[in-house]
């Protein structure tokens, strides 16, 4: 995947401050710390995130909805999703679809979550939106019962209209955390799906991979497509499990986990391209493939210029960390 190049799309100083200026606006609603002081139970998490997305649901409605036209390909799990997520947008928009990016969170800019045909979205785009939500956010604060939208969901609402806004033909959307109670998690996706499962975010998912596996799997719909990349056995039988349970024709990728984490996950974005074709997106050729396969992220084993060999890598927890170091 090949973002904006500066020099082909010029921003002014002033276009940078006024965006950096309407950053700020969505940044001052974080509120409390990201984490909870201690592990919920099981009972907690399911009561806060069913309350958590009912919310997220009213203040969609407050806004318009613009989820509801989009085709999306939603795309979660522990590790990986990022990089799987871009390379199936790549391969779409090699394929001629105008095809939107979500990644979740971003590495410099917030305007990585705008990436429409590789392309970052503009400061200004980012300005006009914020201008539009902000009468919707003062209106939700004073007519709902728990107050002001919080950062996230204003965030996931703004994503939807830009790419409502950018008449995009496909949207792939990566989960922010966990996945059953993600705020992203309103949508009906075209195809869902699931990378490597792993111990992260414990103290809102659980300690266990069967109860991370189960948060994950809540991005599967009825009668959507549902796949799963490499993944440990216990996590894939829930997995599978939670498909069933929901009616979701489940594929899994197959392709055991080796040494270098980038096979699996290239493994599992052309899987997903090929599921993709068969749901309608016909013009997904061998050439759409081989962009997806090519397509890469910063900040994922990003090799820089120069001596000594430097490499940067967003590695957080310990699979990522072992998995890093195998490379």
């Amino acid at each position: 995947m090949r973002l904006s190049d500066p020099s082909v799309d010029p921003v002014s100083d002033e276009e940078i401050a006024t965006g950096e200026r309407a950053a700020a606006y969505v940044n001052d609603l974080i509120q409390g710390p990201a984490l909870p002081e201690r592990a919920r139970s099981w009972q907690e998490n399911v009561a806060l995130g069913t309350l958590r997305l009912a919310r997220m649901r009213r203040f969609l409605e407050r806004v318009g909805n613009p989820h509801a036209g989009l085709r999306i390909v939603h795309v979660g799990g522990t590790s990986g999703k990022g990089s799987v997520a871009a390379k199936v947008a790549a391969g779409l928009t090699a394929a001629g679809y105008r095809t939107g990016l979500h990644v979740s969170p971003y590495l410099q800019t917030p305007l990585e979550k705008f990436v429409l045909d590789g392309r970052l979205g503009r400061p200004r785009e980012l300005v006009d939106l914020v201008a539009w939500i902000r009468p919707h956010v003062d209106a939700f604060a004073r007519a709902d019962r728990d107050g002001a939208p919080t950062y996230g969901m204003v965030w996931v609402a703004l994503t939807f209209e830009y790419f409502r806004r950018a008449a995009t033909d496909v949207l792939v959307l990566e989960v922010g955390a966990g996945g059953r109670f993600d705020l992203t998690n309103v949508v009906h996706p075209v195809l869902a799906v699931v990378t490597a499962v792993g111990l992260d975010h414990t103290k809102t998912l659980g300690d266990r991979l069967e109860d991370i596996a189960w948060h994950k799997a809540g991005i599967y719909k009825s009668g959507v497509p549902a796949m799963a990349g490499a993944t440990p056995p216990e996590a894939l039988a829930v997995l599978t499990r939670e498909a069933e349970r929901v009616g979701a024709p489940f594929e899994h990728a197959g392709l055991t986990a080796g040494p270098d984490v980038r096979v699996a996950n290239t493994a599992l974005a052309l899987a997903a391209l090929a599921r993709l074709r068969s749901c309608g997106f016909a013009r997904l050729r061998p050439a759409a493939l081989a962009a997806a396969a090519e397509a890469t992220l910063p900040g994922r084993f990003e090799r820089m210029p120069g001596l000594p060999a430097t490499v940067l890598d967003g590695a957080h927890n310990r699979d990522k960390a072992q998995a890093l170091a195998r490379l």
